[in-house]
């Protein structure tokens, strides 16, 4: 785990045409949108009983995973070079 973090901490910026550092959107189609949702709710189960920094950060999950899948399929669009 700790190597996964340093790695994803390590990433630069994707830059757009102009050259500037700018958040990529991703569409998700429907097939795709729906495990995200009930993905999404059991994290908001999760939060219910979690208490401290699991509190505080199982809410970025989603998102996390979004990420980490991302980098997997579209290396250079996230930050790999």
């Amino acid at each position: 785990m700790e190597t996964a973090v340093d790695r994803r901490l390590s990433l630069d910026f994707v830059t757009d045409d102009a050259g500037y550092a700018r958040p990529w959107n991703i569409h998700f189609t429907e097939d795709a949108r729906s495990p995200l949702n009930d993905f999404r709710k059991t994290v908001r189960e999760w939060e219910a009983g979690a208490e401290g920094l699991m509190l505080s950060i199982a809410g970025k999950f989603p998102g996390m995973m979004i990420h980490l899948r991302a980098s997997a399929f579209f290396p250079k669009r996230v930050g790999h070079r």
